[in-house]
């Protein structure tokens, strides 16, 4: 085998963003079969990276999500990245005075949401297809 590791993005790559082709699943689980390691590195949270995979029947030994924040690596994590209440209140603070938007983040697999609206809850149902939760709060500075 030429390449030991394969490692791919979903969005755009190995799909339109919803399913991964059956012929793009099969040889991927074709190439695992004959010993390759095939990683996932998405933007997506992995719950949602997860799921898709799932969806896709397909089995990564490793999904790098959340940018790189998360290493999820045969069933377990290996590593999860955040920043500190701090300086995230200090972040939001400043997406607020800035952009004049409700904010909204992710922490372990849960989004967090400042104030219920027509967007919000579509993302917040969005997100729960691939089984995350969401909380919403009056102010996520506090």
């Amino acid at each position: 085998m030429q390449f030991k590791l394969f490692i791919s993005d979903f969005d755009g790559t190995l799909s339109d963003g919803h399913v991964c082709p059956k012929p793009v699943a099969d040889a991927i689980k074709e190439y695992q079969g004959k010993g390759g390691i095939f990683a996932l590195c998405t933007g997506r949270p992995t719950i949602s990276a997860k799921k898709t995979m799932d969806d896709c029947g397909i089995s990564p030994d490793a999904i790098v999500s959340f940018q790189g924040a998360d290493v999820f690596v045969n069933g377990e994590f290996g590593y999860r990245a955040g920043i500190d209440s701090s300086l995230s209140a200090k972040i939001v603070k400043g997406l607020r005075e800035n952009f004049k938007n409700d904010v909204c983040i992710f922490f372990k697999d849960t989004l967090y949401i400042e104030n219920e609206n027509p967007f919000s809850n579509a993302y917040s149902d969005f997100y729960a297809k691939y089984g995350g939760k969401t909380i919403f709060v009056k102010d996520l500075a506090q």
